[in-house]
């Protein structure tokens, strides 16, 4: 603002509000204060080593031999780009202590939040009552496991790794839970399932779920999921399938071909929501038969499983669009208590993305330690950007070009996505080898044939979304895992498109462990 001369008519400002004349105005030098050394406790950032004091409420009248009004204003405004300026009776030394005591109040409030105790673990229910509010009157049925003190790694001392370790059994654990459930339970679950499998991408009236009752699925299957270890020990036979990302009319498909979970035993690996259209209705889904069959249904978390990641690659929007933002809430705290891993019978390890250099420490020697340690991880919680939940999500095997680099990778190396590491086939063959397993199934990477070996066919990638994002020509994979009767050396894929449920699940070859089944798109190519 550039001020002009002085009118005439305008009264004299040299007194103030009270008729009290002005005080003598300090001269137009720059005063300078410095400070010796900041005050105890304070940093360097904190201690203001030169300041300047000018006259800016009360500017003496325009004087012939003075600078004028616009050259106090320039000399104010250039010297404020370069250094502070504070006004006429402000000390430096009130800022240091301002700024030492905010300091000090982070500081203890850091401190009092590492040194709280951690929250206990949420109790485990003892209830079946899914969908309906329990009252008084209502029956509590016992825990899911049947075998606590067993199979509970805190309390267990002689552990032998060899011997199957299945925390439940499938069909007793299922069958007890269904028998506690009310009809009118039931009946809803069912109806929720009914209603979604009628809802279609393309043609007919949408039924899909209201926001008030996909909310009420996420409430009721959070303890169902947490009464579950963060680490599975399962069974055979099953199927394992890998990604999904929202393509609700190939996981239809899938459920068709493969067989629905009212007979069938299945494993999902993650990655459930975000780039398809339909995240909501495949989410749902799946979480209505982990109601209905809480142990024969199971679902690992993916790293799109994540509040960071669904904000980016679609869920956000999708729920924001569709509903609100407190549905897209309710689905991240049920994606947070998601167990992590799974081994089937001892031989097979499952995870979404991979191995961890955490897993492999010295104190790791054998399989008990392995899962104490990976039972350990507290639930719910979110994904961090690196550690031992991190890399179980994000890491991937090495893959090289031969044809540009003929050097075997070996060891660990930084990620090519920016989060976790990649691993070769050494890591691999040390980690099977010191845990006496046989076989890594994980998901994460899209594969043309929708399942592909790597490391001499000790590790296996299943892909199970067809014409992925309509723009990957792939096929999806379900591996059928039949019966195991010792190692996996000898599994075979199946090469033909379509390995009935029966054919799949009871082979009569002696070296036959597993198989294949391959699914196409049943959506166009976009």
């Amino acid at each position: 603002m550039i001020l002009g001369p002085r009118r005439s008519n305008r009264p004299r400002r040299d007194t103030v509000a009270n008729k009290q004349p002005l005080e003598k105005q300090p001269s137009l030098e720059q005063t300078h204060v410095f400070t010796d050394s900041p005050e105890p406790g304070l940093s360097e950032a904190g201690c203001l080593s030169e300041t300047i004091s000018l006259p800016i409420a009360s500017i003496k009248p325009i004087q012939a031999s003075g600078p004028s009004r616009n050259a106090l204003c320039d000399m104010y405004i250039n010297d404020r780009r370069n250094r502070p300026c504070y006004p006429i009776g402000y000390q430096p030394r009130d800022r240091q202590k301002w700024l030492g005591r905010r300091k000090d109040r982070l500081i203890f409030r850091s401190t009092l939040f590492r040194r709280l105790p951690r929250s206990p673990p949420p109790p485990q229910p003892t209830s079946s009552s899914l969908l309906v509010p329990t009252n008084d009157n209502s029956v509590n049925p016992g825990p899911i496991k049947t075998e606590p003190d067993r199979n509970d790694l805190s309390v267990q001392e002689d552990h032998d790794v060899d011997s199957p370790t299945i925390p439940f059994s499938l069909e007793d654990c299922n069958a007890n839970n269904a028998a506690k459930l009310t009809n009118e339970e039931i009946n809803q679950i069912n109806s929720y399932i009914e209603r979604l499998w009628q809802t279609r991408e393309k043609g007919g009236k949408s039924n899909m779920l209201t926001e008030e009752e996909m909310m009420g699925i996420c409430t009721k299957v959070r303890p169902i999921i947490l009464s579950q270890p963060n680490q599975l020990d399962l069974q055979g036979p099953l199927k394992i399938c890998g990604d999904i990302h929202g393509q609700y009319s190939d996981l239809l498909h899938l459920f068709e071909l493969c067989g629905k979970p009212d007979k069938i035993n299945y494993l999902f690996l993650g990655d459930y929501v975000d780039r398809g259209r339909h995240s909501l209705e495949t989410i749902s889904l799946l979480l209505c038969y982990k109601l209905k069959y809480p142990c024969r249904f199971f679902l690992l978390r993916g790293n799109h499983e994540t509040q960071s990641v669904t904000r980016i690659y679609g869920f956000f929007d999708e729920c924001k669009r569709r509903f609100t933002v407190k549905l897209w809430r309710q689905f991240i705290d049920t994606f947070n208590c998601l167990p992590v891993c799974a081994i089937i019978e001892n031989q097979i390890f499952c995870c979404h993305g991979g191995l961890s250099p955490e897993m492999l420490t010295p104190e790791m020697t054998d399989l008990f330690e392995l899962k104490q340690k990976l039972r350990k991880m507290q639930r719910p919680c979110d994904v961090p950007e690196n550690g031992l939940l991190c890399d179980i999500l994000w890491s991937d095997p090495w893959y090289i070009d031969y044809s540009e680099k003929a050097v075997e990778p070996s060891g660990w190396e930084s990620s090519e996505r920016g989060v976790s590491y990649m691993f070769g086939p050494d890591v691999i063959d040390q980690f099977l080898e010191r845990f006496n397993l046989d076989l890594i199934v994980r998901a994460h990477q899209v594969v043309e044939d929708g399942y592909e070996f790597y490391a001499n066919r000790s590790l296996v990638t299943v892909f199970s979304a067809p014409n992925y994002c309509g723009e990957f020509d792939n096929a999806a994979a379900v591996f059928c895992l039949s019966r195991l009767t010792g190692n996996l050396d000898s599994l075979q894929p199946s090469h033909s498109n379509l390995i009935t449920d029966d054919e799949a699940m009871n082979q009569d070859e002696a070296d036959l462990e597993g198989s294949f089944q391959i699914i196409r798109s049943v959506a166009p190519k976009k």
